[in-house]
Order: C-alpha cells, then sequence, then structure tokens
C-alpha cells in the first residue's frame, strides 16, 4: 500500500500512512515513517513524526527523530523566509541566531522592495542583523555596503550594532575612497563616529 505513493498528498495519504505507523510490525512502521517524511506537507507530517518518535523498537524512533529533525529544519526555513517577506522585524530578533543565515542569504541578493508600502529588503535585512548581534553579519553587511546593495548609513548603523573590530579597517577603506568628496561631510563623521564607538578609541588617523 505504501508503493506509489512517493510525495503525493492529501488528508487520506496521511491517514493511511498513519495507520501504518501502528502496525505491528516494526520494519513496516519504519517504512511508513520513511513514506511520511517524504510528504509534500511538513507541517502535518511532523506531528505524525513526533508521536512515533516516542515508538518502542529503537530502529523506529531513530528513523523518526532523524526524519523531524530534517522536516523542522525546513517547517523553519518557510517560516523564516515569510518573515522576511513580510518584515517580521520583531519575530526575527526574538528567533535570533537562527534566523542569522537565512537573512544573510536575502542581503546577498539584489535589493528589492519586498512588498507595497514596505522598506527595501535589504535595508531591512541589515537593520535586523544589526539588532540580532551576530558577529556572522559584519562581512555580508560590509560586502553589501560595498557594492551599494544598501545604504552606507544604515550598514554603519548595523556595523556599530555589531562592534566587531574587523570591521574597523574596511570602514577606513571605505573613507578614503572616491565616495567622500570633503573630509567635513557628514559621511566621513559617521565613519568616525562607527570607529569609536566599535573600537572604543580612535586608533586611525584620518
Amino acid at each position: 500500500a505504501l508503493i506509489g505513493i512517493g510525495k503525493a498528498y492529501s488528508r487520506d495519504v496521511v491517514n493511511a500512512v498513519g495507520k501504518v505507523l501502528s502496525d505491528k510490525d516494526a520494519d513496516i512502521r519504519i517504512r511508513g515513517v520513511k513514506v511520511i517524511a517524504g510528504l509534500n506537507n511538513p507541517q502535518d507530517t511532523a506531528e505524525l513524526l513526533r508521536q512515533v518518535s516516542q515508538d518502542n523498537d529503537w530502529r523506529v524512533k531513530e528513523e523518526a527523530t532523524k526524519a523531524l529533525k530534517d522536516v523542522k529544519m525546513e517547517v523553519q526555513e518557510v517560516n523564516i523566509m515569510d518573515l522576511i517577506s513580510n518584515q517580521d522585524e520583531e519575530r526575527l530578533i526574538k528567533i535570533g541566531k537562527p534566523a542569522v543565515n537565512f537573512l544573510i542569504s536575502a542581503l546577498e541578493r539584489p535589493s528589492e522592495y519586498s512588498r507595497s508600502g514596505k522598506m527595501d529588503r535589504n535595508i531591512f535585512v541589515a537593520i535586523v542583523l544589526g539588532k540580532i548581534g551576530d558577529k556572522r553579519a559584519v562581512e555580508p553587511i560590509i560586502k553589501a555596503m560595498q557594492d551599494k546593495r544598501i545604504e552606507f548609513k544604515i550598514a554603519v548603523e548595523a556595523l556599530i550594532q555589531l562592534k566587531d573590530s574587523h570591521a574597523i579597517e574596511p570602514l577606513v577603506k571605505f573613507r578614503k575612497s572616491s565616495r567622500f568628496d570633503s573630509d567635513s561631510s557628514p559621511d566621513t563623521d559617521k565613519v568616525a563616529e562607527a570607529i569609536i564607538q566599535i573600537s572604543g578609541s580612535n586608533p586611525t588617523p584620518f
């Protein structure tokens, strides 16, 4: 009965496989775990896998636990990408470090407006990364600033929040680039402020 189901999904399929997970034969239950884990509806299949992860047979339990971990990762990925698209800053910050790789991935794409009335996606992502405070975001933010995928001031504010000394040298180089017309420009002052706040002093002469 399990042969040919593949990734097809319906409530009837889930119910049918759910019955298989209660079969007396552990080998059949293992096959059922593999089928349910492959269905294209991670939210529903996760509940069945949670139930069977308490199976009395260690082989079934191990298979279900492994499958549940993969399904949870899939659910999390979908949810985080939706939160980025919807610009749900509060929930992304609450998720924290697990969201960082997804945010960095979004930052590496061309800048765009997610939806009408929303801010530029890359600006939103940089702001959230700064507030989460994970230092993995330093290099991607600097690269996005250099490639002009995010505004200079937004990038600098995020780097100040991240407080990583690795950001100082790129900021100094950026300060010395042709972008700045004079030593008295607001952007020059912003770079100086960033270096002082990140390092606690101004170690590099301008």
